[in-house]
């Protein structure tokens, strides 16, 4: 576990974060009153949690679709799978 990527370590911290949020909400909900506002930020964390959790995924998907392209031409000389759709935007 000592030996991850940054991005690995990053969705770890997603789960992480998810789970913190999720559990604070709970223990919002029984300890203190039925509070809206508290209610609604939680459940916008969550949904940014949720987001980011989504992003990282088409990252991750993206840079190992590259790995085993540079791979294969790396080995094979196959240089005509060279054009990849990464996911996600941008250029």
């Amino acid at each position: 576990m000592t030996n991850l990527s940054s991005l690995s370590k990053l969705h770890y911290a997603n789960y992480l974060q998810i789970a913190i949020v999720l559990m604070a909400l709970f223990i919002d909900t029984l300890l203190f009153d039925f509070s809206p506002v508290h209610i609604v930020f939680n459940i916008f964390n969550i949904g940014v949690a949720i987001f980011m959790f989504r992003q990282i995924s088409i990252t991750r998907k993206s840079i190992d679709k590259t790995s085993r392209l540079l791979k294969t031409a790396a080995l094979d000389g196959n240089f005509e799978n060279r054009n990849i759709h990464v996911q996600g935007g941008g250029r």
